[in-house]
């Protein structure tokens, strides 16, 4: 039985902190938050040989047939970083370029040695001058998006039926629509970024998320197809209505049929009959008998009137 795929399995959240521990990064970045003096930053250099050296024999072989060039770049991406802050920390004009030589070196041994040999660069690219954190920030987090993108299109299917369908559309979506405005600002300077996954445009990647098509769980895209969160076809009020309209109509039919055609049917009319002829008896009785009542009143009153014409004719 295949395994089910989970937020959690997404390339960008499952390696976000791959490197971190072998390298000590808290530790460094704690003592550039801090501008601790150079001998600080010497000490880490020490933790940092003995931790990558243990970190590379432990999961050298979990990093390599997981996307292997894409943990090199993330390995750079923060050993950079990390080294144009110390750049310029006070007091270490004379202990960079020392500290820069001992990362170079310790990383080339340990990824030689650790069959890692791909990862090795001719240099640091910490670009000095021309260093520009918010580029390489963003150029790390389209990377990222690839390589979420990539992992969907060789596992959409799985996608599709995992339970957390609907909150790894969602994170992808969310990661989509903020670095699209990023990328669309300046396309050629993240052209090398799409290329690493043979990507040409960005339109590449709207097309491969179009394949995340949800269906299990409670989610958006049953939804919208007019399904509730059980499978079930929703109903609007049209089609309720449409329902009871068929429902009494198919009732009517077999009613009419017995009606017509059956000795239950002549029955019904008989009865019928004789209610309706005894209903019609009441109805003349009570008319006869309130016309007479009428008659009875007019006579009265007629006599009244008679009477009180010829009294006052009298008295005057």
């Amino acid at each position: 039985m295949e395994s089910s795929i989970s937020k959690g399995d997404i390339p960008s959240i499952k390696y976000k902190d791959i490197w971190k521990d072998g390298i000590s990064y808290n530790e460094i970045i704690e003592i550039i938050h801090n501008q601790k003096e150079p001998y600080h930053a010497n000490q880490w250099i020490s933790n940092f040989r003995t931790k990558f050296n243990s970190y590379l024999e432990e999961y050298v072989n979990k990093l390599s047939d997981k996307n292997p060039q894409k943990h090199c770049r993330d390995l750079y991406y923060l050993l950079e970083d990390v080294i144009h802050k110390i750049k310029f920390l006070p007091g270490y004009d004379k202990s960079y370029d020392f500290i820069k030589k001992s990362i170079k070196n310790t990383m080339d041994t340990e990824l030689k040695n650790n069959g890692y040999i791909l990862c090795v660069k001719d240099a640091f690219n910490e670009f000095d001058i021309n260093y520009n954190e918010i580029y390489i920030k963003n150029k790390k987090k389209i990377d990222d998006l690839c390589e979420n993108i990539n992992y969907t299109n060789k596992n959409y299917g799985k996608i599709n039926n995992s339970s957390e369908c609907a909150e790894i559309k969602k994170h992808i979506d969310h990661q989509y629509e903020i670095l699209r405005e990023v990328h669309n600002s300046n396309p050629a300077k993240y052209s090398d970024v799409l290329a690493y996954y043979e990507f040409t445009s960005f339109n590449d990647l709207e097309n491969i998320i179009k394949k995340i098509q949800c269906v299990s769980g409670e989610n958006l895209h049953a939804s919208a197809q007019g399904y509730n969160s059980d499978g079930i076809p929703s109903l609007s009020g049209v089609h309720i209505f449409l329902l009871l309209v068929l429902s009494l109509f198919g009732s009517f039919v077999p009613c009419f049929f017995l009606y017509k055609r059956t000795p239950l049917g002549l029955w019904l009319r008989k009865r019928i009959g004789n209610e309706i002829n005894f209903f019609n008896k009441i109805n003349y009785e009570k008319k006869h008998r309130i016309l007479g009542d009428i008659s009875e009143y007019l006579q009265d009153n007629l006599h009244n009137e008679e009477y009180n014409v010829f009294h006052h004719s009298s008295g005057d």
